[in-house]
């Protein structure tokens, strides 16, 4: 990780002909104002850590992902993402040991969506 009081020498990475274009894309870095932040962002999180094996953590995120779905009203996501969502939250639970939460979890999502039938097998 780079703090101020990193030793100079990791500049050595790049070239000195390099230094204007790097200076040219730091310049050009703008905070997008309209940036609205959605569960989609939490569960990518999720899915980078359930694809690692890292169920508590993806589990963790998942949550977070419902969470802010429900706090917007249920917007966000797509009907399609929203089972995903449910889903590998489900699965991330179970995985992890954490059944309990799994159960409810999945019983959330028979109650919302009861022709999906991935909720029944989990």
């Amino acid at each position: 990780m780079l703090t101020p009081d990193a030793p100079r020498s990791v500049k050595v990475l790049f070239k000195t002909e390099d230094e204007e274009i790097i200076n040219d894309l730091v310049k050009s870095i703008r905070i997008n104002e309209n940036f609205e932040y959605t569960p989609l962002i939490d569960m990518s999180y999720g899915s980078l850590y359930f694809n690692s094996k890292r169920y508590t953590e993806a589990g963790v995120f998942y949550l977070k992902a419902l969470n802010k779905y429900k706090d917007m009203g249920n917007k966000g996501l797509d009907k399609d993402q929203w089972r995903v969502l449910v889903d590998q939250t489900a699965m991330s639970l179970g995985i992890s040991g954490q059944l309990d939460g799994a159960k409810i979890v999945l019983e959330s999502g028979i109650e919302a969506d009861p022709e999906y039938p991935m909720f029944y097998y989990n």
